[in-house]
């Protein structure tokens, strides 16, 4: 992910993810469309991750991008870096159930939320 961005001129902070999804935190040249930096990323991350894991592999359709400001960036950067940790806790709370194939959408603590 980081190869691809690098190539296309923006410059990864932080990466942080679990098994279902992935946090990125990437600063983009006024350039560069966010859209095609994120289909490079996952077009060249599938096709990776198809070749280590021997089988097909897609990422779901879509996505979600937030600009912030560069006093949140250190916030953010420790958001992202932190998922698995995260996940963690939350995943072994007592009222974490949560339904199969649903998509929940937080706002980053301390981020207006969008």
């Amino acid at each position: 992910m980081q190869h691809h961005a690098s190539r296309m001129g923006a410059r990864v902070i932080a990466i942080g993810g679990v098994e279902d999804h992935v946090h990125m935190l990437v600063r983009i040249p006024a350039t560069l469309a966010v859209a095609d930096l994120v289909g490079r990323i996952k077009g060249g991350s599938s096709h990776f991750a198809a070749q280590v894991l021997g089988r097909d592999f897609k990422w779901q359709g879509g996505y979600a991008a937030y600009s912030i400001s560069p006093s949140a960036v250190p916030h953010v950067r420790d958001y992202v870096l932190a998922q698995k940790q995260r996940h963690a806790d939350r995943a072994s709370s007592p009222d974490a159930v949560e339904a199969p194939n649903r998509t929940r959408q937080r706002p980053v603590s301390g981020l207006p939320a969008v």
